[in-house]
């Protein structure tokens, strides 16, 4: 017999496990999906993968999938089951303090007294101590709450338009009052205005009455009278005085203007001047540097005249035999198209001189231009003075050396000083 009674105890104490959500019944999960979870809930939910939902779905398709997911012990139910414990936490922590029905109506009330529904109900339905006629008469409360809902809406549709239009007439009605206020603050400050400026006036006025009653008085009195032909005198003087400063100044304006307009001719003159000294001066030093060069070369020259031993000469194993052609040039055949004809001996002993075999066409003065072809096909090097060539020749000779790849100097004249550094070049 006690063992009998120790089990009815056992049985009719409640479980201290929460109650899981396919647990409840199956009536049960439509209520708490729509109640506990809003439109933006199940539209977030739809785009987790675990659900396997497609975004394309309307709401009452996603809630209708979720509540048949939510029945089942699945992977998607156990979800659910998280989603609501830590959406709800605080609720369910409240409701864990009540261990009975008593208590369990005592925080529903409140709650339903506050409207925080949602989370209550999710307590309340998976409350491991609530008993199932508290827990149907709750899941009562919040079926009929459901169908109010709807009424109530209405009715808070109705009523939040019609707040609405008397929003928007008494913000057109304030809106009105404002701008009568601030015109009328305009136009009380330009009132304001005005009657500074003419209270400003008004003193202006009275300042210029009493000068002029004062001035009355005077003149009926002579003192004004004599004092405006003592002014007038004065102003006539200094009148006078004004006209001949200013012819004066005139006077003086036309001769600066002159003085100036021979200065600015000066200047121009000076920098013209200058300008032509400057290239003269620029022209010297380029023709000391090239007479520069060529004494240095016509030194040199001289100088491997004097030796026929040069470096290049130590090296070369012909030196000082009967097949040594010449120091320096080593035999280089050397054109020289122009010139001077007196100079032309002086030309060849030069070149002669510093080994070298010379040859000279006059540039098509006397001997043909014909035959330059055939005597820079034996040369080594043509040499060309600017001085003393024509363009024409000096052009016919560029074009030929260019064709057949030989080394062209233009000298700067036809001394022997410009061909002893144009030798130079060749040797060097």
């Amino acid at each position: 017999m006690s063992l009998q009674r120790t089990s009815i105890q056992k049985a009719s104490r409640p479980s201290s496990k929460r109650k899981r959500l396919w647990e409840g019944r199956e009536g049960f999960h439509c209520s708490i999906i729509g109640t506990c979870l809003r439109r933006e809930d199940i539209r977030k939910l739809a785009r987790k993968q675990i659900f396997g939902l497609s975004g394309d779905m309307d709401d009452f398709q996603i809630h209708s999938n979720l509540v048949n997911q939510a029945a089942q012990r699945c992977p998607q139910a156990k979800a659910l089951q998280k989603i609501l414990d830590a959406k709800y936490r605080r609720a369910l922590y409240r409701y864990s303090k009540a261990d009975n029905d008593e208590a369990i109506r005592h925080c529903w009330n409140e709650d339903v007294a506050n409207g925080s529904i949602a989370g209550a109900y999710w307590a309340v339905m998976s409350h491991p101590a609530i008993s199932n006629s508290l827990r149907y008469e709750i899941y009562g409360q919040v079926h009929m709450l459901s169908h109010d809902f709807f009424v109530m809406e209405r009715k808070e549709k109705d009523r939040l338009r019609e707040l609405t239009n008397k929003v928007a007439m008494l913000e057109e009605v304030l809106g009105s009052e404002r701008q009568y206020h601030r015109d009328a603050a305009k136009t009380q400050k330009q009132d304001r205005e005005k009657l500074e400026v003419l209270q400003g006036r008004h003193d202006q006025l009275e300042e210029e009455n009493k000068k002029l009653r004062t001035m009355l008085e005077d003149m009926q009195s002579g003192k004004e009278h004599a004092s405006l032909n003592s002014t007038i005198a004065q102003l006539k003087e200094q009148l006078v005085e004004a006209r001949q400063e200013y012819l004066a100044t005139l006077g003086r304006e036309d001769a600066l203007k002159k003085e100036l307009g021979t200065t600015k001719k000066e200047l121009r003159t000076a920098a013209e001047e200058m300008k032509q000294h400057e290239e003269q001066h620029h022209t010297l030093l380029q023709e000391n540097s090239e007479l520069h060069k060529e004494i240095s070369s016509m030194e040199t020259a001289l100088l491997f005249g004097a030796s026929a031993n040069t470096a290049e000469c130590t090296k070369c194993p012909d030196q000082n035999s009967a097949r040594c052609p010449g120091p320096n040039l080593c035999g280089k055949t050397i054109l020289y198209v122009g010139g001077l004809h007196k100079m032309v001996p002086r030309y060849r002993q030069l070149v002669e001189e510093m080994g070298g075999n010379f040859i000279h066409h006059d540039g098509g003065k006397e001997a043909s231009r014909s035959i330059l072809p055939r005597m820079l096909h034996t040369a080594d090097a043509v040499f060309c003075p600017v001085d003393c060539v024509s363009h024409d020749a000096t052009n016919c000779v560029k074009r030929l050396c260019k064709q057949h790849q030989k080394p062209f100097v233009m000298m700067r004249s036809s001394g022997l000083s410009s061909l002893a550094k144009g030798l130079s070049d060749i040797v060097q």
